[in-house]
């Protein structure tokens, strides 16, 4: 299983930097170690709609504390570790967004999100999400490009050449490029089990998908 001094040591390796011991030491390397990993691993979970990070949610009851969005019917909270609302459904199995539902006159596959709410004409609202997983989840072709990113952001940090950091980029280009290919290879979006049932950010219940 991966873990997140691996791959902030593999990405310092890369760029000809001293590896860490822990990146809970309150050194200024692994400060900003910790926070060029938070980014990177946040940019490359939005950057595709991964097999290993995407989950169904259904959204059971609509959010009555927040602003809603005056050109939907319906205003949602998203769950606290969704990164990438993928897309926005009915629950039933006979009624996709795709097609024109409920009054016959509305077409329901438009929704937008706004910060940790999306608006949709769906209700119950069923969402595909990126999920932020812990890198024990990630596949191996992810986490190779995970820490070529790293690597090409730290050279910032770490005041490496141009060409250093120009090196990384094209590698990770290389490494994402490999990982999308073998993930999209790995399965479809045609079923998939419902993580959990939402009330607000409460969790309740499980629901299996279609």
């Amino acid at each position: 299983m991966t873990t997140e001094i691996e791959i902030v040591n593999r990405a310092l390796g890369r760029i000809g930097e001293a590896l860490l011991t822990s990146l809970s030491d309150s050194n200024e390397r692994a400060r900003l170690a910790r926070l060029e990993l938070v980014t990177s691993k946040q940019y490359i979970l939005r950057r595709a709609n991964w097999n290993f990070a995407t989950r169904w949610v259904e959204l059971a009851v609509e959010c009555d504390n927040c602003d809603k969005n005056p050109s939907f019917d319906y205003t949602y909270q998203v769950p606290n570790d969704c990164v990438l609302v993928q897309a926005v459904k009915h629950p039933s199995r006979d009624a996709t967004v795709t097609t024109v539902y409920d009054t016959g006159l509305r077409n329901v596959d438009r929704y937008e999100v706004n910060g940790i709410y999306v608006s949709c004409n769906i209700n119950p609202a069923l969402i595909r999400y990126t999920k932020d997983v812990d890198l024990g989840q990630w596949s191996i072709d992810a986490t190779e490009a995970l820490s070529w990113h790293l690597a090409a952001s730290l050279c910032n940090a770490f005041s490496r050449s141009a060409e250093t950091r120009q090196f990384c980029e094209l590698k990770y280009q290389e490494a994402y490029n490999v990982a999308q290919n073998t993930d999209a290879k790995e399965g479809t979006h045609d079923r998939f089990q419902t993580d959990n049932r939402l009330t607000g950010t409460r969790v309740a219940g499980h629901r299996v998908g279609w």
